[in-house]
């Protein structure tokens, strides 16, 4: 099955770690209608998936990964009334057909909450860069 993430769960981010053996990096890819709230800021920033208006887009990774593993490993770690797996059409860089893939969707409101844009790389390098001009 295919997992689309676009969180700390990407290579080189915090949670890759749960990932990188267990799934096969398939490419980077878009995903449509969609984009990235901040659930939790600070020193560990997460970002919320949320259906968004059309021509809205999110960066992500695609990785293929087992059943089992999705169930018993992926689940848990986005558990909670907060995440609910679902299905979702992405495209991967250099196909230009849309696949389908599971992707972990927040399911409560946003109300206040930070439209963070569409890759949570760029916002996080934005925070570094902040924090380097507020130092100089």
């Amino acid at each position: 099955m295919k997992l689309f993430v676009y969180g700390t769960l990407m290579r080189g981010l915090a949670w890759h770690s749960l990932i990188k053996n267990r799934g096969a990096f398939q490419g980077l890819a878009t995903l449509p209608d969609h984009a990235l709230m901040l659930l939790q800021g600070g020193n560990h920033p997460i970002p919320a998936l949320v259906k968004a208006e059309s021509g809205s887009l999110v960066l992500g990774e695609v990785y293929e990964v087992s059943p089992n593993d999705l169930l018993y490993i992926f689940d848990p770690f986005e558990s909670g009334a907060e995440y609910t797996r679902v299905k979702v059409r992405v495209v991967v860089e250099g196909d230009s057909k849309p696949v389908e893939a599971q992707a972990y969707l927040y399911g409560l409101s946003t109300k206040g909450m930070k439209r963070i844009g569409m890759d949570f790389r760029s916002y996080l390098q934005e925070i570094v860069n902040d924090r380097q001009n507020t130092q100089s």
